[in-house]
C-alpha cells in the first residue's frame, strides 16, 4: 500500500520512528534528514525503505542509539573516529 505524505509529515514520521525506538533527539535530527533527503531524490532501495531496519537494529540494542562519534586528531590531516557502535 502507497501513502503520500507531504514533506513535513514525512519528516515527523521518520522523526517519531527514530526517537520512539531510542535515538537521541541530537542524533535523529541528522538520521531523518538523511532519510528524507535520499527518499525526495527517487534513489529505489533508500529513504524510506531502510527505516523499519534501522528501528529494529536500535530496538533491539544491536546498534548504540545515543551513540556520538569520538574524534582523536593524528594530525592536522588525519583524524580516527570511533563509531562507538552507532550508525556509521
Amino acid at each position: 500500500m502507497n501513502v503520500l505524505l507531504s514533506v513535513g509529515n514525512a519528516h515527523a514520521f521518520i522523526w517519531n520512528a527514530l526517537t520512539v525506538t531510542g535515538t537521541s533527539p541530537e542524533n535523529a535530527v541528522y538520521f531523518t534528514e538523511a532519510i528524507l533527503i535520499t527518499e525526495l531524490s527517487g534513489l529505489e532501495g533508500y529513504g524510506f525503505y531502510w527505516l523499519p531496519y534501522f528501528c529494529a537494529n536500535l530496538s533491539s540494542g544491536k546498534v548504540e542509539s545515543k551513540a556520538g562519534p569520538l574524534v582523536h586528531a593524528l594530525s592536522s590531516t588525519m583524524f580516527r573516529v570511533n563509531g562507538r557502535q552507532g550508525f556509521a
